[in-house]
């Protein structure tokens, strides 16, 4: 039996650990507010050690989601609802020990190299959330 340990920074401000075991699935939790719930755009991002965070899959309420290449929806999939986006990970393997962030659209964009925040509001939750992407073009605003 290995043992994974995983760290989740939820939009809602939660820190949570959670460890399982190799081969089983595992759920992380994302509770959002927005004042249009209705109309959610959210992203998950998974950092490993001395690594930046790296997109993993996106979803939205009226948009069909899609998974970057690295991050197959057989492996790694998620449900958007009305204040929620948990994140399923199939047949755990150590290598999906890292810590994993959930975004609520706007957010921070950048680059490998650097990384520029935009700081975004709703009324309840203030967030703020380090992305970068590699060979993809970001969505929001950047900065070159």
């Amino acid at each position: 039996m290995v043992a994974l340990s995983f760290n989740l920074t939820p939009v809602k401000k939660e820190e949570l650990n959670v460890i399982a075991t190799e081969g089983e699935s595992l759920t992380l939790a994302c509770t959002f507010e927005t004042s249009n719930n209705k109309n959610a755009y959210l992203f998950w991002y998974k950092q490993e050690v001395n690594d930046f965070p790296k997109f993993m899959l996106q979803r939205g309420s009226y948009v069909p989601g899609n998974n970057a290449e690295e991050f197959p929806k057989e492996k790694f999939d998620a449900q958007i609802n009305d204040t929620s986006v948990p994140l399923r990970i199939q047949k755990l393997q150590p290598s999906d020990s890292a810590l994993y962030y959930c975004a609520l659209k706007p957010t921070v964009t950048g680059n490998t190299q650097s990384l520029y925040k935009n700081l975004w509001r709703s009324l309840k939750t203030p967030m703020t959330t380090a992305m970068a992407f590699e060979g993809e073009e970001p969505s929001g605003n950047t900065r070159g």
